[in-house]
């Protein structure tokens, strides 16, 4: 399935985009710091084939609105389980890339129950 859908929603009353396609388990995939979540725009189409893929433009990159203050890799893995309890995801995938690869394997290490596959690129 290849049908990416551009969505916001609100957290903690600051926008927050993502994009989302397929079905299947859920898969969330996060972006770097010198991006967004355009980044895996690539590899959503084949991601979507097998997986519900969750693509969030992490705060203060993209589309989404900042957090007040400072704020490095345990604010925004606490920022990710926000967006994961929204979505009312209870055990997903998780993969992230450089910046993104570090708040999920922060995520992983803080919450492993709810982790089924944690890739870090």
């Amino acid at each position: 399935m290849y049908n990416i859908q551009s969505r916001t929603i609100k957290i903690d009353g600051r926008d927050v985009h993502y994009y989302t396609a397929g079905e299947g388990e859920p898969l969330v995939v996060i972006h770097g710091g010198a991006g967004d979540a355009r980044s895996w725009w690539g590899n959503i189409k084949e991601l979507s084939e097998r997986y519900q893929v969750f693509a969030p433009d992490l705060p203060g990159y993209g589309s989404s609105q900042p957090l007040e203050g400072k704020y490095y890799i345990p604010e925004l893995s606490d920022f990710i389980d926000k967006f994961v309890k929204f979505l009312r995801l209870k055990k997903f995938n998780i993969m992230g890339h450089s910046l993104g690869g570090g708040i999920a394997l922060s995520y992983a290490l803080k919450f492993p129950s709810k982790i089924k596959k944690l890739v870090l690129v």
